[in-house]
């Protein structure tokens, strides 16, 4: 059997290569999500409007992805992260059939579903083959959804990764929102789409991460894999949203609190022929309290403020191929607080700004094997001004 690239996936693979070579950071990817094709056989066209599939998470019971078969029953479930789910096949509402799967791997996964009429008649046994990639299964992990992200309570939305860490057995919270994992004081490695953020990336060292991006995210607190060689006590790892969750979807919202806290937030994204996908998501936030001093009373010198941008292309080369291009900047600037008896009284401001952009192409080569080449550069800059004086990296604060 002879496979022959088209002209246009052949430009799409030197346009990846261009991009590849001209990164001076590569990897390789860690991958974290998988796929789920299906098909549905001997669908009737008077049925085929009502069917509904659905990619529901077993622990939280979140629906994760929504789809409906083609024409001739097809479906696929793309950017899934790692975790065990029920596919749920419902007609009229009505559940039809359901197959349970664990995706441990990126090695895409095939389900076949018989007619829905021979669901309904006779009785179903599901069995399952237990797989020794299955890493969940030796570990500590705990996994969200964005749905069960969105419902926490939180003050402020740029803090709300926060409580997704604080929500995780075994991670305790500190001053200034720093966080203690195992007993390591935020030695949490961050993977976003496969690219792994090694810098620290809790309040007063970073940027907190805009949790408004998150289709899934997967902590691992035990046992953790040879990939991730740098973790000392968790991974964090993170599945944006795509754009392929839906043809079109915009979301905005605002708030407002105490301490003068103010928030926004935009999220636009979809695709083209299930082709193309495209995402977007941007956050801005300012607040009186955006530290947490231990103080007797409200902390004094402690305003802050950040704004955090993220845009995700996708695009199919081919049946078994996609190439992933994602950005973000980051910027976030706040008052180091001080004790209101303190004489004199500093005033210092923290600059952070961070930026990250990158490339990651994925392709089953057979049923049993997948390859995912990723290359990205991730750059940090901070800065700290006191009184008139501009200083950085090693420079000492010059109080008069």
């Amino acid at each position: 059997m002879t496979t022959k690239l088209s002209l246009k996936t052949s430009a799409g693979l030197l346009f990846f290569a261009l991009i590849l070579f001209s990164f001076p950071t590569f990897v390789n990817a860690q991958q974290t999500v998988g796929t789920i094709t299906g098909k549905i056989h001997d669908i009737l066209p008077q049925v085929e409007s009502g069917i509904v599939i659905q990619l529901v998470e077993t622990t939280t019971h979140s629906i994760l992805q929504e789809t409906s078969p083609g024409k001739s029953g097809e479906f696929t479930f793309r950017n899934v992260p790692f975790a065990t789910y029920n596919v749920e096949i419902k007609y009229d509402g009505e559940l039809a059939a359901l197959k349970r799967v664990n995706i441990n791997s990126a090695v895409p996964i095939a389900l076949e579903f018989s007619s829905l009429n021979e669901y309904k008649t006779k009785e179903v046994i599901i069995t399952a083959e237990q797989s020794s990639l299955a890493r969940s299964l030796n570990g500590s992990h705990t996994f969200f959804t964005s749905s069960t992200i969105k419902a926490m309570p939180v003050a402020m939305s740029n803090k709300q990764i926060e409580s997704v860490l604080l929500n995780t057995p075994g991670v305790v919270p500190d001053e200034d929102g720093r966080l203690h994992v195992r007993g390591e004081d935020a030695q949490i490695q961050y993977v976003v789409d496969g690219i792994p953020i090694t810098s620290n990336m809790t309040r007063v060292y970073s940027s907190l991460f805009n949790a408004h991006l998150i289709k899934g995210a997967n902590i691992e607190t035990g046992n953790l894999d040879a990939q991730y060689g740098v973790a000392t006590s968790a991974v964090l790892a993170i599945t944006t949203k795509s754009g392929f969750e839906k043809p079109f979807f915009a979301d905005a919202s605002a708030t407002y609190g105490s301490f003068d806290s103010k928030d926004a937030s935009l999220q636009l994204g979809g695709n083209v022929a299930e082709k193309n996908a495209l995402y977007f998501g941007f956050n801005a936030t300012s607040s009186d309290r955006y530290l947490d001093p231990i103080t007797d009373g409200p902390p004094n010198h402690d305003y802050g403020n950040s704004y955090d941008s993220f845009g995700k292309f996708t695009t199919l080369l081919g049946s078994n191929t996609s190439l992933d291009v994602l950005g973000s900047y980051n910027t976030t600037k706040y008052d180091i607080p001080n004790l209101l008896n303190r004489t004199p009284a500093q005033d210092q401001v923290q600059n952070l700004d961070d930026y990250l952009i990158g490339a990651r192409l994925s392709s089953s080569l057979s049923e049993n094997s997948f390859l995912t080449v990723a290359a990205y550069r991730h750059q940090t800059y901070d800065g700290t001004k006191s009184w008139r004086c501009e200083l950085y990296n090693n420079c000492e604060a010059s109080i008069p």
